[in-house]
């Protein structure tokens, strides 16, 4: 089994060591649940997705510039 201390040497190499120290003062003891990386990234994509349609980019547009299908589109922008 890991020792804590190593589980926070590796912390402090992902984010960095005030940025540890602050996470252990704020959750230290508990657990937090963090997000997978394209569930926070889509959530953004999306935004900015809805964003270029109410600013007037069509479906044609927004299907080119995100790389995804005028359907999918059209579920973001309308859900």
């Amino acid at each position: 089994m890991r020792s804590t201390f190593e589980s926070f040497t590796d912390l402090v190499e992902i984010i960095g060591e005030e940025s540890a120290l602050k996470l252990t003062k704020a959750a230290g003891g508990g657990y937090i649940y963090i997000p997978k990386h394209d569930t926070i990234t889509r959530q953004q994509r999306n935004e900015e997705i809805r964003r270029d349609y109410h600013k007037g980019m069509t479906y044609f547009q927004l299907h080119i510039k995100y790389d995804l299908t005028e359907r999918q589109i059209r579920k973001i922008t309308h859900p």
